[in-house]
């Protein structure tokens, strides 16, 4: 912190929420880096379950959230706000895993942010079993 006079302004960071897939070396020897082979490309856990999809989602969240304390231009790349993106991410990966509750407390929080989203209405009306 006490350096970032010297970032502020003067630096942008582009911090990819593709960060956690299955790309690279991590894909192609996945063992290697203590995770099971064989798993989702983005909602891979590590092999003693610490390093999992949200606790990835919430290391990206405290970055982007640190970049823009120190004043620099954070680019996310994508075309919603920030909190609305974390919760649609995590709301797909519950969903993913079977787990309706969070999956819809996530996408709500979403549609609060965001009650525009049609890809989050209809994920929302899937989960609770309406024809869409």
């Amino acid at each position: 912190m006490k350096n970032c006079i010297f970032f502020a302004g003067n630096f942008w960071v582009y911090p990819s929420c593709a960060f956690t897939d299955f790309i690279g070396r991590l894909g192609s020897e996945p063992e290697r880096y203590g995770v099971a082979a064989g798993q989702h490309s983005r909602y891979w856990k590590s092999q003693d379950g610490e390093n999992t999809y949200p606790v990835r989602v919430d290391r990206y969240r405290r970055f982007v959230e640190f970049g823009r304390k120190l004043g620099l231009d954070v680019a996310l790349g994508y075309s919603m706000p920030f909190e609305a993106f974390i919760d649609f991410q995590l709301g797909s990966y519950y969903r993913y895993r079977g787990n309706q509750e969070l999956a819809r407390y996530h996408y709500d929080r979403h549609l609060a942010v965001l009650p525009q989203s049609k890809i989050a209405q209809f994920l929302v009306k899937s989960l609770e079993g309406k024809k869409v």
